[in-house]
């Protein structure tokens, strides 16, 4: 289990997490630079994603933490202040929203490749 603060952000990455992401990357396991780059690329675009859920839950007021684990990821927000329908909904489209901006970075690096 890894523990860690990412912007201030309580992360943990359990054991777990990381065999599944290892179990989902079998087929590059004969070439370890590419199974270091898969395990990076899954641990990392998770994160993120998890990330932009804990930054909406901290505009609220809310004290988030962050938990990886084999199925997946877990973002969850203390009960500090009012999570109104509309609040919550902006949480739950942050994380794919992180993730589509990480997507559109990653396309415009590689246009100036």
């Amino acid at each position: 289990m890894l523990r860690f603060n990412l912007a201030g952000v309580p992360v943990t990455i359990h054991g777990s997490f990381l065999l599944v992401a290892a179990l989902f990357g079998l087929g590059r396991m004969e070439q370890p630079t590419l199974m270091l780059s898969w395990m990076l690329v899954v641990v990392g675009s998770i994160l993120f994603h998890e990330l932009g859920h804990a930054l909406a839950f901290r505009a609220y007021g809310q004290q988030p933490t962050i938990e990886l684990h084999g199925l997946g990821g877990t973002t969850t927000g203390s009960q500090r202040g009012p999570m109104t329908p509309m609040r919550a909904l902006v949480v739950a489209l942050a994380g794919p929203a992180a993730g589509f901006a990480l997507g559109a970075l990653a396309y415009r690096s590689e246009e100036h490749v």
